[in-house]
């Protein structure tokens, strides 16, 4: 009798292993790096607004096409989002690249560009107050919170638990710029030249990893009871302040689900092998 129950555990144990190594096949939840080679950067991707996916690949989570391409002194990863609730997590809540040059997925240096800033987020709260939508925001808009886009912060790259800020547009250190497309998507490149992170000679063969998340709206209870306090899309009836009251009810279903769509945050884990210079890419 103790010898099947023993057996029985033992089947059982095996049968919920087995589900987990299929859910991990099947589902992003375990969140396993993927493998990709780097291209060579030969700078005509510049145009990027006219092709817009060729040479991207494209994360179906985070609805995000990303390219990454390096030449002898610099790594550069590049975003296209043509998905405009995707535009606001990277707007609103920052976003963050981690490299990890032991390629463990570690979170051993940061690049912080956007940065969440408070009045970014209650800039466009207000925007879904009033439409529903953070898609709705005019261009103009959207333009204008970009040109607000000058610091970049490092983690990590002066110690372990240390934090500097750079201008973004500096030519002489990691640097970033976003901007809009003809067609309204978000364009994105970071510049980081190796050294910076530890890389004084190109090797063919070399392998990093590379992890980039936005941030994302922390959901409270509509009610305004519970979750945490000052959260954002917050308040009750009236409203949060600087913003009118009732705004909230004008598209409730609208609301909800870009609320919904903003709580889940980009989150792409790559395992990235660098090109030489004489590799195609």
């Amino acid at each position: 009798m103790r010898l099947f129950k023993k057996v029985q555990t033992t089947f059982t144990m095996t049968g919920l292993l087995l589900v987990i190594l299929v859910g991990c096949g099947f589902f992003t939840g375990c969140s396993q790096p993927k493998y990709i080679t780097s291209a060579w950067n030969s700078k005509e991707h510049k145009q990027v607004e006219n092709i817009l996916v060729t040479g991207y690949q494209y994360d179906r989570e985070g609805k995000l096409f990303y390219r990454i391409t390096n030449d002898s002194n610099n790594l550069y990863v590049q975003l296209n989002a043509i998905d405009e609730t995707t535009q606001a997590k990277l707007l609103m809540f920052g976003f963050t690249v981690w490299i990890d040059t032991t390629a463990r997925n570690k979170k051993q240096m940061g690049i912080k560009y956007p940065l969440a800033r408070n009045e970014r987020k209650q800039f466009v709260e207000s925007k879904m107050n009033r439409s529903g939508d953070f898609r709705r925001a005019s261009q103009e808009n959207r333009t204008s919170i970009i040109n607000q886009l000058n610091e970049i912060e490092l983690i990590g790259f002066e110690g372990k638990k240390s934090t500097t800020h750079l201008y973004a547009g500096n030519e002489n250190d990691i640097r970033g710029n976003v901007e809009l497309g003809e067609n309204g998507a978000m364009l994105y490149e970071l510049t980081i030249p190796m050294e910076r992170i530890g890389i004084k000679t190109l090797k063919d063969g070399t392998i990093l990893s590379i992890h980039m998340e936005s941030g994302k709206m922390e959901m409270v209870n509509p009610s305004g009871g519970g979750g945490k306090p000052g959260g954002a899309m917050g308040g009750g009836r009236g409203g949060r302040a600087g913003m009118p009251g009732g705004g909230m009810g004008r598209n409730p279903q609208a609301m909800q689900g870009g609320r919904s769509e903003l709580s889940q945050p980009v989150n792409i884990k790559l395992k990235i092998k660098l090109s030489a210079h004489d590799d195609i890419g």
